[in-house]
């Protein structure tokens, strides 16, 4: 089937070209879209070798780990636990010297997969299996371990993402609902990152600001689709969704930090999430 490739490095223009001081990290060469088995296909394409280890869960494993193993012959480890034993997995995997690690998932898996891969020093691809985030692309890892609890940690944005909107449509509706919110939330943090280069003279970026510009009418047009004919364009909302959900991670890649990404409605939905137990995407949006 037809692999529908957009590549990133001659879209982000270079510091000196932007006029900012912000680094214009590119580390994401590449976003493959198309089915799974057509997708990984290419990866040796943009200089992402074998050996491959696959990071996933049980339930992400039947959606798209096992269909990966068998297209990249690649080993299959399964995570389930949510606060990760740190020591252990990294101590596991430095061993292994796996050249690329794939995380296969929702943002915990994702963030896991990105974390220890950069710890360890291999190439990263993200294969998301629920659009609920944008830590999708972006350079930093939220971690639970056993020992620090909740962290937050600065890494690397993934080499290439590979999306299935087919596997993306069929997460459950309170995760798409989550990444409506996270991406929602992205007014208010543009907002505020406005109000300190205007009030406070605080470092900005037009070319971030493009990219977070084009996750809000994403994320817009995505709410659009759902008043559709009663969820049966639901397909094209995750479309629209994912694209959402990228773009945002984009701009903090650009940047290497989550400033224009994460303002104070972040830290309003902190409280909500750490106390009431209310989803991330859906705490950034009530904050």
């Amino acid at each position: 089937m037809q692999v529908n490739v957009v590549e990133l490095t001659d879209k982000i223009p270079t510091q000196d070209e932007c006029g900012c001081k912000f680094p214009h990290d590119k580390t994401l060469r590449a976003i493959l879209y198309g089915d799974l088995e057509s997708a990984s296909r290419q990866l040796k394409e943009y200089g992402v070798n074998p050996p491959y280890a696959i990071i996933c869960d049980d339930i992400t494993y039947k959606l798209a780990g096992e269909t990966l193993e068998k297209s990249l012959h690649a080993d299959v480890f399964k995570i389930n636990e949510k606060y990760l034993d740190e020591k252990y997995w990294i101590d596991f995997f430095t061993n292994k010297k796996y050249s690329t690690m794939i995380g296969v998932g929702g943002g915990t898996i994702l963030d896991i997969t990105k974390y220890i891969s950069f710890i360890c020093k291999a190439a990263y691809v993200a294969v998301p299996t629920a659009p609920t985030n944008d830590g999708i692309a972006s350079p930093m890892s939220v971690i639970f371990t056993k020992v620090d609890g909740r962290k937050t940690v600065k890494t690397r944005s993934p080499l290439i993402i590979i999306v299935d909107y087919d596997v993306l449509s069929s997460a459950p509706l309170t995760l798409i609902a989550s990444g409506i919110g996270d991406a929602l939330a992205k007014i208010t943090s543009l907002k505020d990152w406005e109000l300190g280069r205007d009030d406070l003279n605080e470092p900005y970026c037009r070319t971030a600001e493009y990219f977070l510009m084009r996750a809000i009418f994403k994320v817009l047009e995505s709410i659009r689709c759902l008043n559709g004919e009663n969820g049966k364009r639901l397909r094209e909302c995750v479309t629209h969704l994912a694209d959402s959900l990228i773009s945002s991670g984009i701009a903090m890649m650009i940047l290497q930090t989550s400033r224009p990404a994460a303002g104070s409605e972040h830290l309003i939905g902190r409280h909500l999430e750490l106390n009431l137990g209310v989803s991330h995407g859906i705490s950034s949006a009530f904050g």
